[in-house]
């Protein structure tokens, strides 16, 4: 981003020049994604979120991690569980009370539900946690 907010260009072969020194980065971006590009595989890195459901993204392969029993997304080569329960039959993120979250669209690099807008919700100062501003409550 620019000093005014604007997104930096990214030119056809992926260079981006910064605009306040003119000197190019090291790393290489795609250009229709935005998104940092892999040197070992030369594809733009995957965002670490699935956009539907906000389950995490493995970056190695660029597909959802699957949900274990528990409810939990995890990695099937290590059995590390990540963050979050999910109803394992839909693939959406449940509330504490087990219902799935109503919320269909998510930030893919923050996991954050959004608004209809495409804004991210809102996190509470006191709770830490994204909150509906409409109702005040959390949002698991």
């Amino acid at each position: 981003m620019t000093s005014e907010g604007k997104p930096v260009p990214i030119s056809e072969n992926g260079e981006v020049v910064h605009p306040a020194t003119g000197i190019v980065l090291a790393d290489k971006f795609d250009p229709k994604t935005g998104r940092k590009v892999d040197p070992r595989t030369n594809k733009p890195v995957p965002p670490p979120f699935e956009s539907t459901t906000a389950r995490p993204i493995n970056p190695e392969t660029g597909v959802v991690y699957p949900i274990n029993s528990n409810g939990k997304p995890y990695d099937p080569q290590t059995g590390k569980e990540f963050l979050g329960n999910f109803n394992p039959v839909t693939g959406k993120m449940v509330d504490p009370d087990g219902s799935d979250v109503t919320y269909d669209k998510f930030d893919p690099n923050t996991g954050r539900p959004v608004d209809a807008r495409g804004k991210e919700l809102p996190i509470d100062s006191t709770t830490g946690q994204v909150t509906n501003p409409e109702t005040g409550k959390p949002i698991p």
